[in-house]
């Protein structure tokens, strides 16, 4: 079985944006709604459980 590898190029990174626009953006976004400890509303493994869902969606053939 002669199995290709995916370039994926700038594509790899799209889990690790999709974590960082999660985190980040609901960071500011509480902070600009004035809230006490804004980064600690939003847990980061939903933010970090996001980016691992994006990931295996890039790789399907992985099973998991």
């Amino acid at each position: 079985m002669d199995k290709q590898k995916k370039n994926m190029g700038a594509v790899a990174f799209l889990p690790l944006i999709v974590f960082l626009v999660c985190y980040v953006g609901c960071g500011i976004t509480f902070t600009l709604l004035g809230a006490d400890e804004p980064f600690g509303k939003f847990p980061r493994h939903v933010a970090l459980l996001a980016g691992c869902a994006v990931a295996l969606l890039l790789n399907r053939g992985i099973g998991v």
